[in-house]
C-alpha cells in the first residue's frame, strides 16, 4: 500500500456519521440567500432563549452542572455560521432524544435550501422539539414563553448557540468521542484536496505527518485553531467573508472535546462553502467509520490538513484564484 492509500481508504466508504455530514453539506454548498418569509438574527435569538430555558430547566431535573465556560469570543459573524452552530445543536438535540426517549426525529434539513436566518429558526424549533420530547418523557413541565429578543446581532446569536451546545454536551451520557472529530477533519481534508485540485497543486493528500503520542484535545484545538486561521485568511483572499474567532492561549487549558468538535464543525463548513464556490466543484469521497481514535490520532490528521491549508494559502498568494462565482449577499 503506498503513502496515500490509506487515507483514500479512509474516505471511501460511508458510515452513518458520514450520512449525517453528508445532510451537513447540502446545506453547506448553499449561498445565504434571503427567502420569503424573512426571518431576522432576533427571530433567531429569541427561539435560541426560549431553547436555552428548557435546556436550564432540564438540566436542573436530571441533577447536572451548569456550563460556566465564557462565551466564544467571536466578531463578524456570517448567517451561515449562525447556521453551521445550530445544525450542530440540532444533531445534539438528536442524540439526547435517542439517549433517553428512544427515539429520533428527522434532521431538519432541505435540499439545496440557502444557509440563512429562515434555515437556522427552522432548525432551533426542531431542537427545542427534541428537549420537550425528553422533557415530556419525563413529566417535567416546560418553561413559560419568555419576552422576544430586541436588538442584537449574529456575534450574539452565535454565542448563545455555542453555550447551549456545550450545555447539552454535559447531559448527554456519552460525551462526542474523538473517533467523530477524527472524520470530521477527513471529511475537511477531502474539501481540501478538491480545492487544491483547482490550483493543480501535483500532491493533494500530502504525506502524513508522524504519529505523536499523548495528544490532548487541547493539543488538537491549537492545531484546528491554525487551521481555521489558513482558511479564513484563504476565504478573504477570494472575497468571502468569513467571522474573526479569537482564543487566548490561557483558554486553551479549559478546552472540551465538544469544543474541540464544534470548531472542526466550523473548519469543515468553512471549506465545503469555499468547494461550492469553486469552478466546477467535485464532491469529495465520503468517508468511513474508522473505529476508536484517541486525541493523537485527530491530531495526525490534523497535520495533513494544515500542511494542505498551507499550499491553498501559498496559492493564494502567487495569484491562484480559488472561487469561480461571487458569493450572495446575507
Amino acid at each position: 500500500m503506498d503513502r496515500h492509500s490509506s487515507l483514500w481508504a479512509s474516505i471511501r466508504c460511508v458510515s452513518p456519521l458520514a450520512i449525517l455530514l453528508a445532510l451537513s453539506s447540502v446545506a453547506i454548498v448553499r449561498a445565504e440567500q434571503p427567502t420569503a418569509a424573512g426571518k431576522t438574527v432576533v427571530d433567531v435569538m429569541t427561539l435560541a432563549n426560549q431553547l436555552t430555558s428548557d435546556i436550564d430547566t432540564l438540566r436542573f431535573h436530571m441533577g447536572k452542572p451548569r456550563n460556566t465556560a465564557p462565551p466564544v469570543d467571536v466578531a463578524n459573524v456570517q448567517p451561515r455560521e449562525v447556521y453551521v452552530q445550530a445544525l450542530a445543536l440540532r444533531r445534539n438535540t438528536n442524540r439526547l432524544r435517542f439517549e433517553f426517549a428512544r427515539d429520533r426525529s428527522t434532521v431538519a434539513t432541505k435540499p439545496n435550501e440557502p444557509m440563512n436566518y429562515d434555515a437556522t429558526c427552522r432548525l432551533i424549533v426542531a431542537a427545542h422539539s427534541d428537549i420537550q420530547h425528553v422533557m415530556d418523557a419525563f413529566e417535567i413541565p416546560h418553561s413559560p414563553p419568555l419576552e422576544p429578543a430586541h436588538a442584537v446581532d449574529a456575534n450574539e446569536a452565535l454565542r448563545t448557540i455555542v453555550q447551549a451546545n456545550r450545555q447539552l454536551n454535559l447531559l448527554l451520557k456519552q460525551r462526542v468521542p474523538p473517533a467523530d472529530v477524527f472524520e470530521r477533519v477527513t471529511v475537511g481534508v477531502g474539501y481540501a484536496a478538491e480545492l487544491l485540485k483547482n490550483v493543480s497543486d501535483p500532491e493533494p493528500i500530502p504525506v502524513t505527518p508522524q504519529f505523536v503520542a499523548g495528544k490532548k484535545p487541547a493539543d488538537v484545538y491549537r492545531r484546528l485553531l491554525h487551521c481555521f486561521a489558513h482558511v479564513k485568511a484563504i476565504a478573504e483572499a477570494n472575497g468571502v467573508a468569513v467571522m474573526d474567532f479569537y482564543v487566548q492561549e490561557s483558554d486553551l487549558a479549559s478546552v472540551e472535546p465538544s469544543d474541540v468538535s464544534h470548531l472542526a464543525s466550523l473548519l469543515v463548513s468553512e471549506l465545503a462553502y469555499l468547494h461550492s464556490l469553486s469552478p466546477q466543484p467535485r464532491q469529495p469521497h465520503p468517508v468511513y467509520s474508522a473505529g476508536d481514535k484517541f486525541p493523537a490520532h485527530v491530531f495526525q490528521r490534523g497535520g495533513i490538513l494544515e500542511i494542505q491549508l498551507q499550499r491553498l494559502h501559498e496559492a493564494t498568494k502567487s495569484g491562484k484564484v480559488l472561487v469561480a462565482r461571487q458569493e450572495a449577499a446575507p
